[in-house]
Formats: C-alpha cells, sequence, structure tokens
C-alpha cells in the first residue's frame, strides 16, 4: 500500500514539473483557416476554404492562402513567386495552383479556381517558392 502513494505522488510530481513550463504561442487565424508554419520561422501562411457551391452531389469550392510575417499580422514581405497546394482526392492526388490578389489590405493572399477542394479532414501540401527556394509543408485541414 505505501508503494502505491509512493508512486501516485511521485506520479503528480512528476506531471506538475512536466506542466510548469509556458505553453508554446500559437498564431491566431483571421480568417479562420488552418496555419501552416512557413520555412526559417518567416512567418505563417493560412490556408481555408471560401466559397462553396453546391453543384449536383459535389460541393465546389476554392483555396485561398494568406502569407503574414512572424508578428501574423503583416504581410510577408518579400510575397511568394508561387504557391499550390497538393490535395489527395478520390481520384488521386491533385496540384491546385493558386494565383496572387494583391488587391487585399490582411496579408498576401492567392486563391484557386473553383473545384472538388474541400479542405474538411482532409490532409495535403502547401508547395510554395519563397526567393527562389521551394518549400513543401504538409498540414491537416479543418475537422
Amino acid at each position: 500500500m505505501r508503494s502505491i502513494r509512493s508512486f501516485w505522488a511521485l506520479s503528480a510530481l512528476l506531471v506538475a514539473a512536466g506542466c510548469s513550463g509556458e505553453a508554446p504561442k500559437l498564431p491566431r487565424t483571421s480568417h479562420g483557416g488552418v496555419i501552416v508554419p512557413l520555412p526559417d520561422h518567416r512567418g505563417y501562411a493560412e490556408i481555408l476554404n471560401e466559397k462553396r457551391v453546391k453543384s449536383g452531389t459535389a460541393t465546389m469550392t476554392n483555396i485561398v492562402a494568406y502569407f503574414v510575417q512572424p508578428d501574423e499580422s503583416t504581410p510577408l514581405s518579400p510575397a511568394p513567386s508561387e504557391v499550390a497546394v497538393k490535395l489527395s482526392l478520390p481520384r488521386g492526388e491533385k496540384t491546385i495552383a493558386l494565383t496572387r490578389d494583391s488587391g487585399t489590405a490582411n496579408g498576401v493572399r492567392f486563391a484557386s479556381d473553383e473545384g472538388p477542394y474541400d479542405l474538411s479532414g482532409q490532409g495535403g501540401e502547401i508547395l510554395i517558392t519563397l526567393e527562389g527556394a521551394k518549400h513543401t509543408t504538409p498540414f491537416r485541414g479543418p475537422r
């Protein structure tokens, strides 16, 4: 019985010691999307679906990505020169190109054409070219 009490006391101390540090700061989302850190701590991409249109049995939507610096509000500069999202769709993998919309105030915005690109519950990769270097970062869509 004494060893059981010692075990629980030691377990409680270890848990308290492990939880005493500060939790890492999670970036906030401005548009309700999924946050993906950019390479070399350059900032973040926020990926989301924006427009949703029912077309027969499919839902057509576009993919939008906003890019901000590490302060989470300043537009990323320089902006990526190319952006694409690779998804696993029922008919196989598809890479969807996103084009830049320079007329936005809350970050550098890229968007795709409409298609069956619902991000809910599925993973993918964001592919960006930043200052001439190509980067691929995995992400998980919202559940």
